[in-house]
């Protein structure tokens, strides 16, 4: 076994890596599901509108992560996907519904965090406007759709914002002086 160990290495997550993943992704579900997102800021309190929730704050995550520690980015990501599998299974789809159903979540996935990194990239209004196609899809009236993506828009911006002053913050060498 030992001539593989390296070569299994490279494909498994040391340990460490593997608890931070769990425990920052029990504290992104913890925060997806703040009832205030569903009282207070429109969310839809359906499986939909949790799963959107959930892939929102998986996004804030990775965009945070995924330079620095790739491994944890990786495993966050196979934490989720095991989680809907799980969720799945346990709503009682069968072995021939999950993988179908598996690979639209995964297609929705990635295309939030492509839509969502594209339009942090841009202005206030086109996070408004990809939040309204994405996490507000489904809510009842255009009026309602528009008013709460604007709303959230403002919260993610205010939050990516100072997560990104905190980054810049540890990294510069006036800190780093102790």
């Amino acid at each position: 076994m030992k001539p593989f160990a390296p070569l299994l290495k490279k494909f498994l997550p040391d340990k460490k890596t593997a608890l931070q993943a769990r425990s920052l992704y029990a504290r992104i579900l913890r925060e997806a599901r703040d009832p205030e997102f569903y009282r207070s800021m429109g969310a839809a309190d359906t499986p939909e509108g949790r799963f959107e929730m959930i892939v929102l704050h998986m996004w804030l995550a990775l965009r945070t992560i995924k330079a620095d520690s790739p491994d944890l980015a990786r495993n966050l990501t196979e934490n989720f996907f095991a989680d809907m599998e799980a969720s799945l299974r346990e709503a009682g789809i069968g072995d021939m519904g999950v993988p179908p159903r598996m690979k639209r979540m995964a297609s929705a996935f990635y295309g939030r965090l492509a839509a969502y990194d594209q339009a942090l990239g841009g202005s206030a209004a086109d996070l408004a406007e990809s939040l309204k196609n994405n996490l507000y899809a489904l809510s009842p009236t255009e009026k309602h759709a528009q008013k709460y993506a604007e709303k959230m828009a403002r919260h993610l911006i205010k939050r990516t914002s100072k997560g990104r002053n905190e980054r810049q913050d540890r990294q510069s060498p006036i800190n780093q002086q102790g």
